[in-house]
């Protein structure tokens, strides 16, 4: 081989090597342009799983919070953000027509939001997923029965996914409704676990339309 076939090969396989490596580095984290945040359900549902009743409780609630740093590494188990803010509209709640209750427990807040992954192919990712630790709430289906659901007693841990637009934009956040919630405490009627549905929408904090971009870097 020619010393110039030579000099040229080592030439494409440098070439060749810095273009993966730029690929590979430039998928390391994922940015954001605010880190505050606010996600607002017109109605969260809560309901019982594996009981004799199953209650499902629906209220308008709000999350408030924030991405611990505007750049979120993607390692798995890293510490994300926090919930620092939880409300719900309790005189707002009902069990399909009748006066229900449910709160969130916020003594135990912050929650922490821990990185779990994401869906879609590189670089178009459509959902951000993350594990909330310390969620915890009373439901009070009926105005009846007094029933309290912590997600730390067992190890079972609620998780959520931040819903990305095709444009880059988070549009929304929905709970895993898998994710159970185990029984702490209450009536004997109470289900063992509860768990969270419907999707909710997320704007910057303090604004009604303004969206949070999320991009690779």
């Amino acid at each position: 081989m020619s010393k110039r076939m030579t000099v040229a090969l080592v030439g494409l396989l440098a070439a060749f090597t810095m273009a993966v490596t730029a690929a590979s580095s430039s998928a390391n984290a994922l940015s954001v342009d605010n880190n505050r945040f606010r996600i607002t359900w017109a109605r969260l549902r809560f309901f019982e799983v594996g009981g004799a009743i199953n209650s499902s409780i629906r209220c308008p609630v709000t999350w408030e919070g924030s991405f611990h740093v505007r750049t979120i590494f993607k390692f798995r188990g890293v510490l994300a953000g926090y919930i620092t803010r939880t409300r719900v509209t309790t005189e707002a709640c009902s069990e399909t027509g009748i006066p229900a209750e449910a709160r969130f427990h916020n003594e135990r807040l912050p929650w922490h939001m821990i990185y779990q992954g994401f869906v879609g192919t590189l670089p178009n990712i459509s959902h951000v997923r993350f594990m909330i630790r310390e969620v915890a709430f009373t439901l009070t289906p009926a105005n009846l029965l007094v029933c309290e659901y912590d997600s730390e007693l067992e190890g079972e841990q609620f998780k959520g996914e931040f819903i990305r637009e095709a444009g880059g934009k988070i549009n929304s956040f929905e709970p895993d409704p898998t994710s159970l919630i185990e029984f702490i405490g209450g009536e004997v009627f109470c289900s063992p676990a509860a768990a969270l549905e419907f999707v909710g929408q997320v704007f910057v904090l303090g604004s009604t339309t303004e969206r949070i971009s999320l991009r690779l870097i």
